[in-house]
């Protein structure tokens, strides 16, 4: 069992120094403003995981990991190495939703208002049968945000080809629909549907798909996230 585990190399302010335990993965040319970290993704797994040891472990996680989680790359290593023989270990960074809401989607509408509309569209042009509007509940074993994860290389084989034909299907939509997932949602800052729905899929796969090995991280009750959840 090998980890490799790469950081989004977006400029100069981005890239992983030598002792942060992770690896760079340049997009500094590729910037993908609209499907931003799925962009990214894909192409990690074309460029570096396809061709891999099926032994391998990797991740491709945001220059924000540490903040938003609170936890160190040795940290994520040590929970990895800890529990073997898993398919992907999740890091969410926002476990406490996991509580508030019934799933992602139902979470996703809340903060992206319009976003499950969408998400049923995909998913039907797809014909992948999952209702959305299911109330179907989500837990810490299958609850993930911001693609802050570690996978196996045989999940990611499947995974990938599951994300490759969304984002294929949406490509080829009539531009009226397509244009939508490009569509400014409600952020705080300029973004648009396209990256909220796609960092949600996993969620949706892992129970599409049961047979996975799944081992969350649990925060403890000093987490920082938590902490500021009280605030």
């Amino acid at each position: 069992m090998k980890l490799y585990l790469y950081q989004i190399w977006y400029d100069k302010n981005t890239k992983p120094d030598e002792q942060s335990g992770l690896l760079a993965f340049d997009c500094r040319n590729n910037p993908e403003f609209l499907k931003r970290e799925i962009a990214h993704l894909i192409r990690f797994y074309d460029e570096i995981v396809k061709d891999a040891d099926n032994d391998n472990y990797f991740a491709l996680l945001s220059p924000r990991f540490n903040k938003k989680t609170g936890l160190t790359i040795d940290q994520v290593k040590n929970f990895v190495l800890a529990n073997p023989n898993q398919d992907v270990y999740l890091f969410n960074p926002f476990p406490m939703q996991v509580y508030s809401d019934m799933n992602v989607w139902d979470s996703g509408e809340l903060q992206h208002e319009g976003l499950k509309e969408l998400t049923q569209l995909l998913f039907d042009t797809a014909n992948i049968k999952f209702d959305v509007y299911n109330k179907h509940r989500n837990t810490v074993y299958n609850t993930v945000y911001c693609n802050y994860w570690v996978a196996s290389k045989s999940f990611l084989d499947n995974f990938v080809d599951f994300l490759k034909n969304l984002d294929k299907t949406i490509d080829n939509m009539p531009d009226y629909n397509r244009d939508k997932y490009f569509s400014d949602a409600r952020y705080h800052t300029k973004a648009s549907f396209y990256p909220f729905i796609f960092e949600r899929l996993i969620s949706s796969f892992l129970l599409l798909n049961s047979n996975y090995n799944v081992k969350p991280y649990i925060y403890n009750s000093g987490s920082v996230l938590f902490k500021k959840t009280k605030k």
